[in-house]
């Protein structure tokens, strides 16, 4: 998937998620559930095959990339992103 990354620290900013983002975050829980169907993937920082963001990944037919260490402070929100979660590789496209 391609597309902008929207960076967010925590889930109290979700409301911040627009159509066709990227979300890139530390880590997910069930609070972060409504943004699943909103977004074209996710990368988190922590995480593995059965953390939340996976199983729900799965669920929703996005991809994601789990433990992509310092993701929130190396990608930043607007820059175009491509997530390759048969890699678990994140390329960083461009600025916007």
């Amino acid at each position: 998937a391609e597309g902008p990354a929207r960076v967010l620290k925590t889930y109290m900013e979700m409301d911040q998620v627009q159509k066709g983002d990227i979300l890139v975050t530390v880590s997910t829980d069930p609070n972060w559930t409504p943004v699943f169907p909103l977004i074209k993937a996710a990368v988190t920082e922590q995480g593995g095959v059965l953390a939340h963001t996976s199983i729900t990944a799965r669920e929703f037919g996005i991809p994601a990339v789990v433990g992509a260490r310092d993701a929130t402070n190396t990608i930043k929100t607007g820059q175009k992103i491509r997530v390759d979660a048969g890699q678990g590789a994140v390329y960083i496209l461009g600025n916007n």
